[in-house]
């Protein structure tokens, strides 16, 4: 690298982590998702047990590979378990993608490069899934190193390309469809070249990362990897019309393109320069096309699912970015500058509330002075038959999962359960709201404290928040 290159990649590498790590603490998302993660990778790292098991739905319906915890766990230990701890990682591995993103296109098409170097500073998909510790955040980085390595073309590379792909459908399974029908792309290609080991050595390296799913069910039956893979299959186009998909499927897209925006203003001229260079890769059959499919057929086989959630359409994110930097000429090079024109006007325009606007009430630093203070209550008072609740709130997780989460990471706390609260003897309600209202909420929660005795109130800082000790 010469001293030009070094520069350029130092200034990079500096305002990647501006944007990355600024006010963190205060923006990152926390709710009850992150505080069962840190639970989990709590105990592995105190337990020193390795395990498969990571990321759970709260109803124990979906679950997920330990691999994020490994991800998440320098920053968790670093921090101490803090709850903003994992963020960092997070963070860490954010400014990894946008790198690899830049390095792409400086292997791929170098006079977009510092044009692309510029919009993976700000661009909301991908500043959005650097600042929030979830494992379906993970796919991008995953995604771009499968496609780095398949761009190699040799038998070891291919291997590697095979397991980068399938370890994004270890941060979510939904990324099956687009890697598969990527991976499935590039074997027809390799087959019509006769470059058979091509495909073996794509598939293996496939089969390598699902394995150990595969082991880990046949050690515990009846398993829990593959047949809830095959419960949510069950659920993909169950009695919708070809209409309703079709309708959704437009609305996937749409949703898509407001996200890659944040502004339906931007959206529309974003809608009309993606179609007509769709039609022009399609005139010239360019080779490019095989990285649009995928993600075309990632928000058509959403549309078959019956539940929708916005991070279902991460496993495009890179193949639409990669698609779009794809070395064209004449008109396809002009509109391939006016998407990214339009994404880097978004990217400016949202980058300021990206990292300003707190996206969890309450935030991180005061959740932490929230679980402490009753932490110090609990040790100091040596009470038992604890019990918590968060009323009259915008936190809508009225038992306070994050809090029981929090106290078991830092003291190993464990406190009477959501449903024991008619045996209690000791609540703390966590609440944005006075004494009197706190007293009225209808809720089962509050029921046995109604007419008991406020021990203690705390307020928090400024935020607004109150921790409330009442007793029976």
């Amino acid at each position: 690298m010469n001293k030009s290159a070094i520069i350029s990649f130092l200034i990079l590498l500096i305002l990647l982590i501006f944007t990355r790590f600024f006010n963190l603490d205060l923006t990152a998302r926390f709710t009850e998702d992150e505080s069962k993660d840190l639970v989990g990778i709590h105990q592995i790292f105190v337990d020193k047990k390795l395990t498969l098991v990571g990321p759970t739905n709260e109803q124990g319906t979906k679950v997920f590979s330990s691999l994020t915890f490994y991800m998440l766990m320098p920053g968790a230990i670093i921090g101490n378990f803090n709850p903003i701890s994992p963020h960092y990682s997070a963070a860490f591995w954010g400014v990894v993608t946008a790198i690899l993103v830049v390095y792409f296109t400086q292997k791929n098409n170098p006079k977009l490069k510092y044009l692309i170097a510029v919009l993976v500073i700000i661009w909301f998909p991908l500043l959005e899934t650097s600042r929030w510790a979830w494992n379906p955040n993970f796919i991008p980085l995953w995604i771009i190193l499968g496609i780095l390595t398949v761009k190699v073309s040799n038998k070891y590379s291919l291997i590697l390309s095979g397991l980068f792909f399938g370890l994004s459908i270890h941060s979510h399974y939904y990324s099956v469809f687009a890697v598969t029908i990527f991976m499935f792309l590039m074997s027809v290609f390799f087959l019509i070249k006769k470059q058979y080991i091509y495909i073996a050595c794509l598939g293996f390296g496939f089969f390598l990362s699902i394995l150990p799913f595969l082991i880990f069910d046949l050690r515990h039956s009846p398993g829990i990897f593959i047949p809830n893979l095959f419960l949510q299959s069950r659920s993909v186009g169950s009695v919708l019309s070809l209409d309703s998909i079709f309708i959704k499927f437009l609305s996937n897209l749409w949703n898509l393109m407001v996200e890659y925006t944040q502004t339906i203003y931007l959206a529309v001229p974003l809608v009309v320069s993606i179609l007509l260079l769709i039609f022009q890769d399609i005139r010239r059959k360019s080779f490019g096309l095989i990285y649009i499919i995928p993600w075309i057929f990632q928000s058509l086989t959403i549309a078959i699912v019956p539940q929708f959630f916005p991070h279902y359409l991460i496993p495009g994110l890179i193949f639409f970015i990669v698609w779009v930097i794809y070395k064209r000429s004449g008109l396809g090079k002009l509109l391939s500058y006016i998407i990214l024109i339009v994404l880097l006007i978004g990217g400016l325009f949202s980058v300021l509330s990206q990292i300003t606007t707190p996206t969890s009430d309450p935030n991180i630093p005061t959740a932490h002075k929230i679980e402490q203070i009753i932490k110090n209550n609990i040790l100091s008072g040596d009470l038992k038959n604890v019990n918590i609740a968060v009323l009259a709130s915008p936190d809508k997780n009225t038992e306070g999962k994050k809090y029981r989460d929090l106290l078991l990471v830092d003291g190993n706390i464990h406190i009477l359960t959501k449903n024991e609260y008619n045996i209690s003897d000791h609540l703390f309600v966590i609440s944005k709201s006075d004494e009197k209202i706190v007293r009225l909420d209808p809720a089962l929660e509050i029921q046995r404290f109604k007419k008991g005795r406020l021990v203690s109130v705390d307020q928090i800082d400024t935020s607004g928040w109150f921790v409330y000790h009442f007793i029976k």
